[in-house]
């Protein structure tokens, strides 16, 4: 690893890989897309949990805004370590993948569960949504709150669950 690398802490670079992928792009609403990580990132109490928050799009979405994606082997080569790279994929939805499939892998990390609800907790939120139609609106807070719902009762004990 590079000494600058090594001086690096791994929130600055998260923060700087998001910074470059997200750059200037605007979300639905008119907000700069870096609003979205950060907002998720500020939720977070763990360093860790920051990281992943500020990454967790990068992977899944720079195909789709660059047609050249960001690999998980990527981020490695950065200098990010391997358990928020290991998040980072566990948040990553594949093309074609069924939103159980996808929530259960979600669940199987814990720091990557707590993010995901965090993200779609801002997805919900008034900031995200208050250009679109009040249909488009309404839709994704249903939306959002059924998968929040699915994504706790993959990580709740069953005994917890019956109550």
């Amino acid at each position: 690893m590079s000494d600058f690398k090594q001086k690096l802490t791994q929130l600055q670079i998260a923060y700087a890989i998001a910074k470059r992928v997200h750059g200037g792009r605007i979300d639905k609403s008119g907000y700069p897309e870096f609003d979205h990580p950060l907002a998720v990132e500020k939720l977070c109490e763990t360093e860790k949990q920051r990281c992943i928050a500020l990454l967790h799009d990068v992977v899944e979405e720079t195909a789709e805004w660059t047609g050249k994606p960001i690999t998980l082997d990527d981020l490695r080569a950065w200098g990010v370590d391997e358990g928020i790279v290991v998040a980072v994929d566990c948040l990553t939805r594949r093309k074609g993948e069924k939103i159980g499939t996808y929530l259960d892998r979600v669940a199987s990390d814990l720091d990557a569960a707590e993010v995901k609800d965090f993200d779609m907790f801002d997805n919900m939120s008034q900031r995200r949504n208050e250009k679109l139609p009040q249909k488009k609106r309404m839709s994704n807070v249903r939306k959002y709150a059924k998968r929040r719902v699915m994504l706790a009762n993959r990580i709740l004990p069953p005994e917890i669950e019956q109550k």
